[in-house]
């Protein structure tokens, strides 16, 4: 994919910070490089304005993101359509690893996170792993 540099935005509280060491380890361990590091207030519903533009300056090649679900994550949606990210070349999906109309066995590096369901569907789970991790790298 050739995606060498990222920008990291997430929220200032252990879930976050965890998150962000697992993506910036991973990340950096496999040649990337963080070009941001951003945390932004939580429990406080941020104006992600500020935070989305200076990812949009610094042009990463991709974004990480951690954000809680629901509010916080319905604003910073919110602004980074507004402030046009996408068109500015830093895309951003948010897939399910169980949807059928992902292909799934393209050679694109994955990151996994917040798979809620996965301990219901525990084989189908595991199958998937190892068929999109024969595909291209697999980071958790």
């Amino acid at each position: 994919m050739g995606i060498k540099t990222a920008a990291v935005i997430s929220a200032n509280y252990a879930p976050g910070v965890d998150s962000k060491t697992g993506f910036t380890t991973a990340f950096t361990k496999a040649g990337g490089k963080v070009v941001l590091d951003i945390p932004f207030p939580f429990p406080k519903i941020p104006d992600f304005t500020p935070f989305l533009q200076r990812v949009k300056d610094a042009k990463p090649d991709a974004i990480y993101a951690f954000v809680p679900a629901g509010k916080w994550a319905t604003a910073m949606m919110k602004t980074y359509g507004d402030l046009g990210l996408a068109a500015a070349g830093i895309d951003a999906a948010v897939l399910a690893w169980d949807d059928p109309a992902v292909e799934w066995d393209a050679p694109i590096p994955t990151l996994l996170r917040s798979t809620w369901n996965y301990s219901l569907h525990r084989e189908a789970f595991l199958a998937w792993i190892d068929r999109i991790a024969r595909a291209a790298p697999l980071y958790n």
